[in-house]
Order: C-alpha cells, then structure tokens, then sequence
C-alpha cells in the first residue's frame, strides 16, 4: 500500500477480483476436499490493518481457503 512515507519501485501488478462462492464452487468441482476456510476481519494488503478492528459491522476483508487432492 501507498502510505505517503515511503518510495517504493514500480512493479507490474495483477488483480483478480472472484466472487468468494464461485471459488469455493469451483474449487470442489476439480475434485478438491476443503480443509480449512477461514474469514478475517482485515485486509491481507493493508500495512496497518489494525485500523479495521473493533468496527461494529465487521464484513470479511480477506479469506484463506485451504484444499487437498482427494
């Protein structure tokens, strides 16, 4: 993240945005068992994240899904 303090070298990004059921969907479908699926209240890409904890509508802000072969 840009935080104003620091000068970082730019770097070619990607960004895809999935909708969480179709993960999960698809994940299952290619014969993948669930191991773990946890939601977290802050954001893997936030440097201060710490700023999110506490609120009174605490949505999902990341996710870990884990998977193994079957």
């Amino acid at each position: 993240t840009y935080d104003g303090q620091k000068k970082y070298q730019l770097r070619k990004n990607y960004w895809f945005p999935h909708q969480f059921g179709a993960i999960v969907s698809t994940t299952t479908a290619a014969g993948l068992q669930i191991a773990k699926l946890e939601d977290f209240p802050h954001s893997i890409r936030e440097v201060e994240y710490d700023i999110f904890v506490g609120r009174s509508a605490q949505l999902p802000m990341s996710s870990l899904l884990q998977a193994r072969k079957l």
